[in-house]
């Protein structure tokens, strides 16, 4: 049995598709802990993977930034198809659209959306206007978070957020790449004459979860005795507006001790980061 402190970090995206591809590998190969898969050429390798099982969720993470601009129909020849483009990403729930007219001609039309978005609606011809974000474009920001998983099952009421977490039906903490151990998360409410019992008490879990690994039981079932302490990682991605209201909510004094240590953590990286 292992014990932990909690941490978050802030995920940047690299540059161009290939970066969205990798941001969504490192989310994606969270569930199952095979990070150590990672190498050149493995990110597309993955993203295609994904897209055949139909597993579209991790492609939430890939973050696209389009821009374009058009002038009135007299004038550009594309008017049409561009003002589609931009009335389908405006209609996307998942999709922000920021308008900007510098005169009476031209109008700059930037678009923040996500690569599931491009994969279901067949939107590939979009990339041609991908772009770096600028100045204009509402961001995205992704952010891995290790945690207990009770902090999760807040954490994943945010609906406006995407998520990947850590599988206990997939991963096997009795393996070697586990240390052969089940990690838990050392909570900020244990006081300190109680340690010693509450470190007795989870490697109780822990040994309920191996024995019944040892009668030939999968994870998936093994995890049943598994509690909500159990170390888990989770990477999340947002717009800044709902990561605002994510701050608003769990940097509370009225929120679960657990996540509000985190949360502050995290607006502490935003602030550092100039992202709010």
């Amino acid at each position: 049995m292992r014990l932990i402190e909690s941490s978050v970090e802030i995920l940047p995206q690299e540059e161009g598709l290939l970066g969205a591809y990798k941001q969504i590998e490192k989310a994606g190969r969270v569930c199952y802990k095979s990070e150590d898969k990672i190498c050149e050429g493995s990110a597309k390798k993955m993203v295609d993977f994904l897209i055949s099982r139909g597993h579209f969720s991790p492609l939430e993470h890939g973050t696209i930034y389009l821009h374009f601009s058009y002038c009135s129909p007299m004038h550009d020849a594309n008017y049409t198809k561009l003002v589609n483009i931009r009335l389908f990403y405006e209609k996307n729930p998942y999709s922000k659209v920021v308008i900007r007219t510098e005169d009476n001609y031209k109008m700059d039309v930037y678009i923040t959306t996500n690569c599931r978005v491009i994969t279901e609606h067949d939107r590939q011809d979009d990339l041609q206007y991908m772009c770096e974000p600028t100045k204009y474009h509402k961001k995205r920001v992704t952010i891995k978070a290790i945690c207990d998983r009770g902090v999760t099952h807040e954490w994943v009421r945010h609906r406006t957020e995407s998520f990947c977490q850590e599988s206990t039906r997939y991963c096997n903490y009795s393996k070697d790449k586990f240390g052969m151990s089940v990690t838990f998360i050392q909570p900020n409410w244990v006081k300190e004459e109680h340690q010693e019992e509450f470190e007795e008490d989870c490697a109780l879990f822990e040994a309920l979860y191996f024995k019944w690994l040892n009668k030939g039981y999968i994870p998936q079932y093994a995890r049943y005795f598994l509690n909500t302490g159990v170390k888990t990682e989770l990477v999340a991605t947002a717009f800044i507006d709902d990561w605002k209201h994510f701050f608003d909510l769990r940097c509370s004094t009225a929120a679960h001790p657990d996540i509000k240590v985190l949360a502050d953590d995290l607006l502490l990286q935003f602030t550092e980061s100039k992202l709010i």
